[in-house]
């Protein structure tokens, strides 16, 4: 349930026109899907360049983020 929400949210913004461009970037591991796209020439994501920032994610444990799910209802 949670996570057709979130895709309806998303799917909300890109139809009144929200394209920006905010790939993950992991905390812990510091990995981003940026370092295995094929269409960065397409993309041009440069962070910190033209207001582009990546979505933060933290090492939380499972129960920790499930909590905070629960509370978002």
């Amino acid at each position: 349930k949670y996570t057709n929400r979130l895709i309806k949210q998303i799917s909300k913004s890109i139809f009144e026109g929200d394209i920006s461009i905010k790939p993950y970037y992991h905390v812990k591991n510091k990995k981003t899907p940026c370092e295995y796209c094929t269409y960065h020439s397409i993309c041009q994501f440069q962070a910190g360049k033209c207001g582009n920032q990546y979505h933060y994610i933290s090492n939380l444990e499972k129960q920790v983020l499930l909590d905070q799910i629960r509370e978002e209802k």
